[in-house]
C-alpha cells in the first residue's frame, strides 16, 4: 500500500529539512570556528611561554651573532623565533583573495562558479584578523632588523639556529666561493632565455 504526500506538503518536508541543514551547517561551523581560534590562542601562550622562559644561554644557541652589530633582547626574541615564523597580518588581503577567486572559478561550470564564489565571498565579509602574535616591542626589533642594510639573516646549515653576519663579510666569502675555477665556471653571458624558450618549445609540442 503506497502513500505519498500532497504537494503543499512534500514543500513545507522539504523546506524544513534544508532549514534544519542549515542550522546544523552554521552550528557546527561555529563550534569549529571556536576551537580553532581556542587552537591558536593556546598555540600563542605555548610560543610566548617557550620564550619567556629560555635562559640568555639558550638564546644564544639559537640566535648566532657574528656580526658587528649589536642585538637586543627583542631582536633575539624575535630571531629566536625562527626564520619560518609566520607574523599575524594586520590586514586580511581580500582584494587578492578576490582575484584568486575569480581565475580558480573560471574552469567551472557557470552554476557551480558562482555557488563558489558566494560562498567564499560571504566568508570573506565575516573574516577577520587573526589576534597578533608578536609584542610592539618585538615588531618594532622586526622593523630595525629589516632596514640595516649591513647585515645578513641566515639559517643555521645544521640545527634550528639563526646566523647573523656583516653584509661585508657574507659578499666576500660569497665571491671567494665563486674565484674557484675549479668548481665553478664564468658564462659569457646569461642562458635563461634560451632555456626559457626551449622550456616553452617542449611544452607547446
Amino acid at each position: 500500500m503506497k502513500c505519498g504526500l500532497s504537494a503543499e506538503l512534500a514543500d513545507t518536508v522539504f523546506t524544513h529539512v534544508l532549514t534544519v541543514q542549515e542550522n546544523e551547517f552554521v552550528e557546527t561551523k561555529a563550534h569549529h570556528l571556536q576551537k580553532f581560534e581556542r587552537f591558536l590562542d593556546s598555540k600563542k601562550r605555548q610560543e610566548e611561554s617557550v620564550l619567556d622562559k629560555v635562559s640568555e644561554l639558550q638564546r644564544d644557541k639559537w640566535v648566532v651573532n657574528l656580526s658587528n652589530t649589536e642585538l637586543s633582547t627583542q631582536h633575539k626574541n624575535v630571531l629566536a623565533r625562527g626564520l619560518n615564523f609566520a607574523i599575524a597580518p594586520s590586514v586580511l588581503p581580500k582584494e587578492e583573495f578576490v582575484i584568486a577567486i575569480e581565475k580558480a572559478s573560471q574552469g567551472m561550470e557557470p552554476d557551480e562558479g558562482d555557488a563558489f564564489r558566494n560562498e567564499v565571498l560571504s566568508s570573506l565579509r565575516s573574516a577577520k584578523c587573526p589576534k597578533p602574535n608578536l609584542s610592539r616591542q618585538e615588531l618594532q626589533a622586526l622593523t630595525d632588523l629589516k632596514r640595516n642594510s649591513d647585515i645578513m639573516i641566515l639559517p643555521a646549515g645544521i640545527g634550528r639556529a639563526t646566523v647573523i653576519l656583516d653584509k661585508v663579510e657574507y659578499d666576500e666569502k660569497v665571491r671567494q666561493m665563486l674565484s674557484d675555477e675549479k668548481t665553478y665556471e664564468k658564462l659569457k653571458r646569461d642562458p635563461t632565455p634560451i632555456y626559457k624558450k626551449k622550456l616553452g618549445q617542449f611544452f607547446l609540442s
